[in-house]
C-alpha cells in the first residue's frame, strides 16, 4: 500500500512538472503531417501507446473518449499547442517486455489515470487491462 502511495505521489509530482512546460525539445512544429512519438518514449513503449490511443478512442477512461496528443508527451504537447484530449506523462511510465504502465492525463480537467497495457502473447497484440484514477482536477 505504501509503495503504491509513493508511485501515485511521484506520478502527480511529475504531472505537475510536465504541465508547467519547459520548451519543446524534440517537438515537431504544429501542423506537421508526420506524427512524432515523444523522444523520451523508449522504443518498447511505442506499441503500448498505440494500443492506448485505440482504447481512448473506442472505450475511453471513465467513459470519457478522446484522442492522444501528437506528440504524446504532456510537456511537449503543451509547448507546441498540440490537439488531443489526453496526453502521457512519459517520464513517469514504466516499460517491460510485456507490460507498460502509463500515466495519462485529461488535458482540460487535469484528471489522471494509471493505465496498464499488457501484451497478449497468444494474440500478439497489446491491450489495456486496467485504468485506475489517480485524481487531479
Amino acid at each position: 500500500m505504501a509503495g503504491r502511495l509513493i508511485v501515485v505521489a511521484a506520478a502527480l509530482a511529475l504531472l505537475a512538472l510536465a504541465c508547467s512546460g519547459d520548451g519543446g525539445r524534440g517537438a515537431q512544429p504544429p501542423g506537421s503531417l508526420t506524427p512524432v512519438i515523444s523522444p523520451n518514449l523508449p522504443p518498447s513503449g511505442r506499441a503500448p501507446v498505440e494500443a492506448l490511443r485505440l482504447y481512448l478512442q473506442e472505450t475511453g477512461l471513465d467513459a470519457d473518449k478522446g484522442d492522444l496528443t501528437d506528440p504524446v508527451d504532456c510537456r511537449v504537447a503543451e509547448s507546441v499547442g498540440a490537439d488531443g484530449e489526453f496526453c502521457i506523462v512519459v517520464d513517469a511510465g514504466h516499460y517491460a517486455p510485456a507490460l507498460a504502465i502509463l500515466f495519462v492525463t485529461r488535458r482540460d480537467s487535469g484528471l489522471s489515470w494509471e493505465v496498464r497495457v499488457n501484451l497478449d502473447v497468444e494474440e500478439d497484440a497489446w491491450e489495456v487491462t486496467s485504468a485506475d484514477p489517480l485524481g487531479g482536477g
